[in-house]
């Protein structure tokens, strides 16, 4: 072999054999997965939702599309103050409304979080009534341990936390004077992670969720409770750099079951979204 060629060769073995070596510490030590808050980014993302039901009496599959936009207020030690907004919603859906005109409708949404390292909500603050503090930011809440490969942690969320943020920006559906309230039972979310791959720049993590709640609906004077067994799978690719995901998809099955109801109603639901920038 020509020397130059030789030389030329080994260099290419070198850098092999560098990042072979530095992918090897990060499977070997693990690698620290946190929020790195940098006051005044923004991260914007572009996210759709699609859902269907088996139910010919009350139709109710949607499609949504929107984006939802992170902007860092302000960073105090690890903790985060962060303004989230979702905007430029477009819907389209199946759902009869008794009021003819008055079909739901999504509107913008306006939350300030207060979030810590590890994606723990701290406090949540809204114009509509509800609470995301046993949830995740952006859906996750990341181990205090090092993954690897491999490495499972599991946390306990809120279902009722994550169908009162999606009804707080619904207006429309109900005739006028009519109001609703929903009190939740047994609204428990275990989700499960794992690390599928690793590597020097991104972490891809799956996980499973299951709940069996029970949601009592009050209004005019009467209640009604409806049963659901819910079974769900996702995943993401988040950035070890910042811990901000880059993309994520989920799907979900529920199962609800209602005293006025002949048969049970099998719904599903898949949800995207992407960084844009």
């Amino acid at each position: 072999m020509n020397p130059i060629n030789r030389f030329r060769h080994l260099g290419v073995l070198s850098v092999v054999a560098v990042v072979a070596a530095s992918g090897a510490v990060v499977q070997s030590k693990g690698r620290q997965l946190t929020f790195e808050y940098k006051k005044g980014k923004t991260y914007t993302y572009e996210m759709s939702m699609e859902m269907t039901s088996d139910n010919e009496m009350i139709p109710m599959d949607m499609k949504m599309t929107g984006d939802q936009v992170i902007n860092i207020k302000s960073v105090k030690g690890k903790n985060a103050v962060v303004d989230v907004l979702v905007k430029n919603i477009e819907t389209e859906s199946t759902f009869e409304s008794p009021v003819e005109g008055e079909e739901p409708q999504m509107e913008d949404q306006t939350m300030e979080l207060t979030v810590n390292e590890y994606g723990k909500i701290l406090k949540t603050e809204s114009d509509e009534d509800f609470s995301l503090n046993s949830a995740g930011f952006l859906g996750v809440i990341y181990p205090s341990a090092l993954i690897r490969n491999g490495y499972e942690w599991a946390e306990q969320m809120k279902f009722s936390e994550m169908a009162d943020s999606m009804a707080g920006g619904m207006t429309g559906g109900l005739p006028e004077g009519i109001d609703m309230e929903m009190e939740w039972k047994d609204d428990e979310m275990r989700m499960i992670y794992k690390v599928e791959s690793l590597n020097t720049k991104t972490a891809a993590i799956s996980y499973t969720m299951s709940s069996s709640p029970t949601m009592i609906m009050n209004f005019s004077g009467m209640s009604m409770e409806m049963s659901m067994e819910i079974e769900g799978k996702g995943k993401f690719v988040a950035r070890l750099s910042d811990g901000f995901p880059i993309s994520s998809d989920m799907e979900m099955t529920n199962v609800m079951e209602m005293d006025l109801l002949p048969e049970p109603i099998t719904q599903k639901m898949t949800m995207s979204s992407k960084l844009k920038k």
